[in-house]
């Protein structure tokens, strides 16, 4: 097996240490009927972005799709048939998918004012992403990361422009871009050596997104040296 790593050798020796340990925990996470699904979600889109600074609000639109598809049609006593204890709403079971991969030391969690963001340890990336091109997935997932962040920032665009939408709203909206543009960056740098994402629409939806916020001088566009200091 080839392990990738785009650090140094000190680096790489440690990949080679943990990545076994931490596929098997990705598979114990896979085996969580509740949370897995959405653990991974995070988890993977994670693996594309910044090292650090993600915010997890873009994960609130996914909790509630995962929420729904878990308990939507399943009537009280069927529930508690199926699920020990089932989640009160989508918010709870966002807080206990992170927490599942905070506890296992995938991710960090902390928050930078207002924002409450993600990390990711770099040794954790590597081997990520080593197992996502093992696995012949890479492409999909940063599929899904593009349609993910896409979605998100037009949303924030035409809450921007929303005269009824509160001062405090606004105002975390101006605060949480950045951290979305500079993200939504690192995810489009990934995606190069793949063809078929190139073409798109997504694709060039989010690149024209990134335009948007930094014409309004809500983002600085960064250049790809900075992205990988």
């Amino acid at each position: 097996m080839k392990y990738f790593c785009d650090d140094n050798a000190k680096t790489d020796e440690i990949v080679r240490k943990t990545y076994d340990a931490q596929l098997k925990i990705i598979d114990d996470i896979k085996n969580d009927k509740e949370l897995g699904k959405l653990a991974l979600e995070i988890l993977y889109t994670v693996t594309y972005c910044n090292l650090r600074d993600l915010p997890l609000a873009i994960f609130y639109s996914s909790a509630t799709t995962q929420y729904n598809n878990l308990y939507g049609d399943v009537d009280d006593h069927t529930l508690y048939e199926l699920y020990d204890d089932p989640f009160e709403d989508d918010e709870m079971l966002l807080m206990a998918s992170l927490n599942l991969l905070v506890k296992y030391q995938m991710v960090d969690c902390y928050r930078k004012g207002l924002i409450q963001v993600l990390s990711m340890h770099q040794v954790t990336r590597s081997n990520i992403q080593l197992m996502l091109k093992e696995q012949g997935i890479e492409e999909e997932v940063l599929n899904k990361a593009i349609n993910l962040l896409s979605r998100v920032l037009n949303d924030l665009k035409y809450s921007l422009h929303d005269k009824d939408e509160e001062a405090g709203y606004l105002f975390f909206i101006k605060r949480v871009i950045p951290y979305l543009c500079s993200n939504a960056q690192h995810v489009l740098y990934h995606t190069k050596k793949y063809k078929k994402l190139n073409k798109n629409c997504e694709k060039e939806k989010l690149e024209l997104l990134i335009d948007y916020f930094a014409q309004a001088g809500l983002y600085e566009k960064r250049d790809f040296i900075t992205i990988h200091q």
